[in-house]
């Protein structure tokens, strides 16, 4: 994890507001599953984009049980994409700080 701690209040700012546009929701994501999960639509919503094809033409060899088990294996990855986006944004500010 990148360590935020040395940026000034302008940057932190600036991260904020790049990481409240590109964050996933974990409400958003159960309602998308609830109606699309077996479509893989949860997937696609997360950026997975190859999963949810295969779960849009596989998922009914299982019965739904893929769709199922999958709310909870996303339940967590949301967590690590929004780190991962926060990440990017901490980079991406810090890099347009040492142009300036």
């Amino acid at each position: 994890m990148i360590n935020k701690v040395n940026l000034t209040a302008e940057q932190l700012m600036m991260v904020r507001d790049e990481v409240d546009r590109k964050m996933k929701n974990k409400t958003a994501l159960f309602w998308i599953w609830f109606f699309l999960g077996g479509l893989g639509g949860h997937r696609f919503y997360m950026g997975n984009t190859g999963y949810a094809v295969a779960m849009l033409f596989f998922n009914w060899m299982t019965l739904g049980i893929w769709a199922l088990v999958d709310i909870f294996v996303s339940w967590k990855k949301v967590d690590e994409i929004n780190d991962r986006i926060e990440e990017e944004a901490i980079v991406k500010v810090m890099a347009l700080s040492k142009q300036a």
